[in-house]
């Protein structure tokens, strides 16, 4: 009976497959077309922090000077007038060229013009720490303008730029020490 079976399953699979190979075959082609959009791309990189020093040569002071009465016999007294940028000076503002704070790269070939602005509360630095003697302690206020911000953009070699900060000095003196809080936004856009 096995061989009955078998012999039953062998002839059934001969006559389906001679009818799968012997029916005609109906079949079309055509082709498709495809298409891409390669979006535009912008990759901007900064530093994370920006740590300036503000020298007494930006301060336009010097370090040392003749008295008044260049001369003294041991007995001339000295004159006690605070130099300029220490004492009344009218000095009022600083400002440090910073040449590098962006490099953009992009691939689309045109265009591009980097802001770099004061982030929204970003102009203000406050004292930290002791700043000074005998000095009333006072915030200073930033401002930004960008340069060398526009150029082409492409993948290879970055737009860079930088920004002229300047710092405002309330009142009459400067204080020594450290003053934190400043913020900057960099902002690329690319021309269409």
């Amino acid at each position: 009976m096995n061989r009955k079976f078998i012999g039953i399953l062998a002839a059934s699979a001969a006559f389906l497959g001679s009818a799968i190979f012997a029916a005609p075959a109906k079949a079309t082609e055509q082709e498709v077309g495809v298409n891409i959009t390669v979006q535009p791309t912008m990759f901007l990189r900064t530093f994370q922090t920006i740590n300036l020093n503000i020298t007494q040569g930006d301060l336009g002071g010097t370090d040392k000077d003749f008295n008044s009465t260049p001369v003294s016999d041991g007995t001339t007294l000295i004159d006690k007038t605070a130099p300029e940028t220490l004492g009344s000076g009218n000095l009022r503002s600083v400002t440090k060229k910073v040449p590098e704070i962006f490099a953009v790269w992009g691939n689309t070939g045109t265009n591009a013009t980097v802001n770099v602005t004061v982030a929204p509360g970003g102009d203000i630095l406050r004292p930290v720490g002791s700043t000074g003697t005998g000095t009333t302690t006072r915030n200073v206020t930033m401002t930004a303008l960008a340069t060398n911000n526009t150029g082409p953009l492409n993948a290879e070699t970055p737009l860079v730029g930088g920004a002229d900060l300047t710092f405002a000095f309330g009142g009459t003196r400067v204080n020594a020490g450290r003053y934190e809080g400043g913020k900057l936004l960099v902002r690329a856009v690319a021309n269409p």
